[in-house]
């Protein structure tokens, strides 16, 4: 059978709502044959459903086809609040092979759940990510606008200086899942392997940059490093 199945019939082409309103009226004394016209439900499904004769599908509930999901909708539904949830806080869940699911579980998952895709995250230290919550944030911006306002600083005199660690030994990150649209996703990382290279950029509000500087770990500097700089 295909992957990308295509219905050819319109067998259970009724809502779960139409049949569960037709239930209740029923169970409120309403006639089989006016409730399965008036809720547009086939009347021997609704007969079988009120009667509990079928073991399969209990109430409302459509099941079609001898192939069944393994989770059910709510338990989909939670497995992807929790992978957005671990994304968020950078441990995002990756599809590697552990041959737990399988690959066509997979893609059906992902296709059933198209708000979730997967994303190549960028490495953020633990140091980092434990630093950067809330309150320092709010701090730092309370700290800037007090001496805004003291000082009165124009554009041309703000600066911002960032830094950023480029390892010797560098590694390709294992996509992860992430909400769909997310325009930055991280990934939490132990310490770097391998010796490291500090770059540190500064740039003004107006947008004017100086030339960014390299700090290499070195005992003796060798001049071959700047080059051309």
């Amino acid at each position: 059978m295909p992957r990308n199945y295509i219905r050819k019939t319109t067998r259970q082409n009724w809502s779960e709502t139409s049949m569960q309103s037709a239930l209740d009226a029923v169970k409120d004394g309403m006639a089989f044959k006016t409730a399965s016209r008036q809720f547009s439900v086939p009347l021997m499904a609704l007969k079988r459903r009120t009667k509990g004769k079928n073991k399969l599908a209990m109430g409302a509930v459509k099941v079609l086809g001898s192939k069944q999901t393994v989770f059910t909708t709510e338990q989909e539904a939670e497995l992807v609040k929790h992978i957005k949830d671990m994304e968020i806080r950078m441990y995002g869940m990756f599809s590697s092979k552990r041959e737990k699911a399988g690959i066509e579980w997979l893609k059906g998952f992902r296709k059933r759940h198209p708000d979730i895709t997967l994303r190549a995250p960028e490495s953020t230290s633990a140091a980092r990510a434990r630093a950067f919550n809330k309150p320092v944030v709010d701090k730092f911006f309370s700290i800037l606008k007090d001496t805004q306002a003291k000082h009165s600083f124009p554009p041309y005199r703000i600066f911002n200086v960032d830094e950023t660690s480029l390892c010797t030994v560098p590694t390709k990150n294992t996509k992860v899942f992430a909400q769909t649209g997310r325009k930055q996703v991280a990934r939490v990382t132990s310490a770097e392997r391998g010796d490291t290279t500090t770059a540190v950029v500064c740039g003004s509000a107006t947008g004017n940059f100086i030339p960014p500087m390299f700090i290499f770990r070195r005992v003796r500097m060798k001049m071959e490093l700047i080059d051309e700089i």
